[in-house]
C-alpha cells in the first residue's frame, strides 16, 4: 500500500479570477453542472509536443469544468492547506511526491511547502526541474514512470 502523487493541486499556480470564484461558489450548490471555461491548454500541462497535441485533438477534453467540481475542489484545497499549515497533514502509508517546478496549474512553491511538511514515515519526494504540471507526460517520462515503478516494487 501507499499513494503516488503527481503536481497535486493544492493551491493554483495563479489566483483564480474573481468571478469564476465566485460562479464555482455560488452555482456550485444550486447549479452544480453550470459548465465554466477552464482554459487549460496542453501547453500548460507539458513541455511535450506530441502530448500538447493529444490534449489539443483529445475529443473528451471539453477545455471546461463543472461549479459543482471547482466548488468541491476549491473546499478541498482548503482542508488540505490548514492542514499542512497546522502541522496534521499526515499519511500511515508511503508517499511518492511528484511535481513539477515549471508548473503553471499547481503551484510549484507550495508543493514543495507540503512535500515538506506532510508527515509520513516513508516519504520519497521527487523535485522534476523545468517540467510542468503533468510529470507523467513530459518528454523525460519514461524516467519518471521507472522511478515510480521501482519505488513501488520495493513497497511490495
Amino acid at each position: 500500500r501507499g499513494i503516488v502523487l503527481s503536481s497535486p493541486y493544492i493551491r493554483p499556480a495563479e489566483d483564480l479570477p474573481y468571478i469564476k470564484v465566485l460562479l464555482s461558489r455560488a452555482f456550485g450548490k444550486v447549479y452544480p453542472s453550470l459548465s465554466i471555461p477552464a482554459n487549460l491548454k496542453g501547453e500548460d500541462l507539458t513541455s511535450d509536443p506530441e502530448k500538447q497535441r493529444e490534449h489539443r485533438d483529445d475529443p473528451d477534453n471539453l477545455g471546461s469544468a463543472t461549479a459543482g467540481w471547482a466548488k468541491q475542489c476549491m473546499e478541498a484545497q482548503e482542508r488540505v492547506r490548514a492542514a499542512l499549515d497546522g502541522g496534521t497533514a499526515s499519511l500511515p502509508v508511503p508517499v511518492l511526491f511528484s511535481y513539477g517546478t515549471a508548473d503553471v496549474v499547481a503551484n510549484p512553491e507550495t508543493n514543495r511547502e507540503a512535500s515538506e511538511s506532510l508527515k509520513s514515515e516513508d516519504k520519497t519526494v521527487l523535485r522534476r526541474e523545468g517540467e510542468m504540471h503533468e510529470p507523467l507526460n513530459e518528454v523525460k517520462r519514461q524516467e519518471l514512470f521507472q522511478l515510480i515503478a521501482e519505488w513501488i516494487l520495493e513497497r511490495a
